[in-house]
């Protein structure tokens, strides 16, 4: 099974004797089935306690914005207004094919499609029905 993103809360208030508390921090992690949780592919965001309280959330347009000046930065190139036609993998990564007939070759792919869920669909990796 592929490895997928979860999202974990640290503090949360439980309904549950023994468990209550106030939600200090949030983050997600690659799970892979079988396998211990690696801390290098784990992001945790504390809330601070600030007049929002205890809550934290972020903003798409901004996360979207630092994770593509981030990308960028390490060598990532962005193509706009671009479609993929067709996503092939193989065991040197994967390669793309657009709507204007180019082919790019890349090491690994991030679906950033949203709720449209392009990749999991196009490779059949969602479970018919949800568990």
């Amino acid at each position: 099974m592929s490895p997928f993103w979860a999202l974990v809360s640290k503090g949360a208030a439980w309904h549950h004797p023994g468990l209550q508390g106030i939600k200090t921090n949030f983050g997600f992690m690659i799970h892979h089935t079988g396998q211990h949780q690696r801390p290098e592919e784990a992001i945790q965001l504390v809330i601070p306690p600030y007049r929002e309280g205890s809550e934290a959330h972020l903003f798409r347009q901004d996360t979207d914005s630092y994770l593509t000046y981030t990308e960028t930065h390490h060598g990532a190139t962005v193509k706009y207004h671009t479609r993929v036609k067709n996503v092939d993998r193989d065991s040197k990564g994967v390669s793309l094919e657009t709507d204007k007939g180019e082919t790019i070759r890349a090491r690994f792919i991030a679906d950033a499609s949203g709720g449209g869920h392009v990749l999991s669909r196009m490779w059949n990796l969602r479970d018919d029905p949800i568990r």
